[in-house]
């Protein structure tokens, strides 16, 4: 399952310059450094509504945005635009709904659920 954190991460990274895109932890860390985290929520058999063949899994991800210095807020409100478009145009990843506001670290930010299909090794 981490590899799906790190295909995502890499998928991002050439996209958002100057946002560190950390694949290995769970809540946001350093509240001076704008990052993106990518945490794993759960995984699913189905995704839509559909059931998924044997072979492939629902990762379900949470993309979390943290912004940082004077302009937090602005920033983070910009960056989630850019997200959006991005998630919109790639074929195997999915989402709904994104959500607004103080993060455990103390910074603003933004926190996008999405869903990434996945196929087992047989």
């Amino acid at each position: 399952l981490a590899k799906v954190r790190e295909h995502v991460g890499e998928r991002l990274t050439p996209h958002f310059e100057g946002w560190r895109i950390v694949t290995d932890t769970v809540e946001p860390g350093d509240p001076t450094v704008p990052a993106i985290y990518i945490r794993y929520s759960d995984i699913a058999s189905t995704a839509g509504g559909v059931v998924l063949d044997r072979f492939t899994i629902a990762a379900k991800l949470e993309l979390v945005l943290s912004s940082a210095g004077s302009n937090a807020e602005d920033a983070a409100d910009e960056m989630i635009l850019g997200l959006c478009h991005f998630l919109q145009s790639q074929g195997d990843i999915y989402w709904d709904a994104a959500n607004r506001g103080r993060l455990d670290n103390g910074s603003f930010g933004w926190v996008i659920p999405i869903t990434v299909l996945s196929a087992l090794d047989a």
